[in-house]
């Protein structure tokens, strides 16, 4: 009576609208969890604090997590030049 089409289950005789078939859609969807990052806690945190009057930082360094994953992947990428440039010259020298 039940005939699978794809990701749905269609009664043959009656033409209702596909029933979903969760068992089919469990193996074909990929979940991914976007999660909070360890930085926009500390941000989080931070603003709590300064707003509270726990801290007398300046908002520059209160809000400084927020743009830290950059700032990171911007000092990893000079690291690496200037790890690349520096072999390149020395092969030069050879």
């Amino acid at each position: 009576m039940w005939r699978s089409h794809g990701t749905a289950i269609r009664p043959k005789a009656l033409g209702r609208p596909p029933i979903p078939d969760w068992r089919h859609m469990a193996e074909d969807k990929k979940y991914v969890s976007g999660g909070t990052s360890f930085l926009t806690l500390l941000s989080v945190l931070f603003i709590g604090l300064k707003l509270t009057g726990y801290i007398d930082w300046p908002w520059l360094w209160v809000l400084a997590p927020i743009g830290g994953q950059v700032a990171l992947l911007l000092v990893i990428l000079v690291v690496i030049g200037f790890a690349a440039l520096v072999l390149a010259l020395m092969d030069r020298r050879k």
